[in-house]
């Protein structure tokens, strides 16, 4: 590399980071969570619990916040409904590597297309990992240490469709609707890999990220014209871009929704993650990929037309509703998780995420 390489590739680096200072989409956690605490602490005090959320969703532990079951989920979905769920199968970490290889790989031949590997608790896309080749899903079968989900993958586009029923409604409604667009590079015939994502204003900002998942592509030139998308996983955290996408509500995806929702009892709050095209999902039809609960967000908000004063308008009225449910729930008789309990369960999940999954070791091999 020769300098005026380094120095270029040094200018771009620092203006990702500046883009992730000043873009808040891009800020930590805690720093969009601090200024919610005054006002959670206000709910959980007019509820008479400050865990009162936990309750939003009594059929699942601490109604979603952290550590639910993936699996147990979307088991209880098919049961209402199995169209609108792909097919899968749970890998158990207590049985024998050997017999994880041998039913990820039957799965895997049996399934038209990629399957999806993911641990059955986790966040954030952590450890998920799109396989197309048969040496990919035996060794990633092979090396985990958590229950994993195997997936088919479901074809189209993602979204997140964040769904809210107060107790004793006859129906729920759709609040939100985030359109998870993965982001690309147009290859000239000249550049590399690395540098289109270095020259890129977008994917410069998380150019980290798709370093090391590209790591054995960044030398490569692609031909002029060709488009290289950077990432398959519907995630913010990895790059992908979130757009406001309430223009596909309409009421045949909203009574789909609330079908669902209500048949899986003692589901009233969170966000499903589906797969579709774009006008199917408008009309109800979608492969449900997971749901999740409390601890989800509305995806719409981060579409970067909206700042971080919308989000924490969006998110008042997520915990506003959040603690209204679990406090009915909770007179109703369902338990609420003490947040020193909730507090360790965030711990445990913490120390025992990471280590024990594959994940982002497999890079571009998939």
């Amino acid at each position: 590399m020769n300098l005026r390489t380094s120095l270029h590739r040094r200018r771009r680096l620092a203006y990702g980071a500046f883009q992730r200072t000043v873009n808040w989409e891009f800020w930590p956690t805690w720093v969009m969570v601090t200024p919610l605490a005054p006002l959670m602490f206000r709910y959980g005090v007019k509820a008479g619990d400050l865990a009162a959320f936990t309750a939003s969703n009594p059929v699942i532990p601490t109604g979603g916040m952290v550590g639910e079951s993936k699996w147990d989920i979307l088991e209880a979905l098919r049961a209402v409904s199995p169209a609108h769920v792909p097919a899968a199968i749970l890998l158990r970490a207590d049985e024998p590597a050997d017999e994880r290889v041998t039913r990820a790989l039957a799965f895997f031949a049996d399934t038209p297309g990629p399957v999806v590997l993911k641990p059955d608790r986790g966040q954030r896309a952590s450890g998920v990992v799109i396989a197309r080749r048969e040496a990919v899903v035996a060794r990633y079968a092979r090396e985990v240490a958590v229950d994993t989900i195997v997936q088919a993958y479901a074809p189209g586009e993602e979204f997140g469709v964040f769904y809210v029923r107060y107790p004793g409604a006859e129906r729920g409604e759709v609040w939100s609707i985030g359109h998870k667009q993965p982001i690309y590079v147009t290859g000239d015939g000249r550049r590399s890999l690395g540098d289109l994502i270095l020259d890129d204003d977008r994917a410069v900002c998380l150019a980290h990220v798709h370093f090391e998942r590209l790591q054995t592509r960044l030398e490569e030139v692609p031909a002029e014209g060709d488009r290289v998308q950077l990432l398959e996983v519907g995630t913010h955290a990895r790059g992908s871009v979130f757009v406001d996408a309430g223009h596909l509500k309409t009421a045949e995806l909203e009574a789909a929704i609330d079908r669902i929702s209500r048949g899986y009892d003692g589901f009233y709050f969170g966000r499903y993650d589906v797969r579709a095209a774009p006008e199917d999902l408008a009309r109800g039809a979608f492969q449900i990929i997971e749901l999740n609960g409390v601890g989800s967000e509305q995806a719409h908000v981060f579409d970067p037309q909206y700042g971080p004063f919308d989000y924490w308008r969006t998110m008042r009225k997520h915990w506003k509703a959040a603690y209204a449910i679990g406090a009915e729930n909770a007179r109703q008789g369902a338990e609420t998780t003490p947040l020193l309990a909730l507090w360790q369960t965030l711990k445990d999940y913490r120390a025992s995420d990471a280590p024990h999954h594959p994940g982002e070791s497999f890079a571009d091999e998939t």
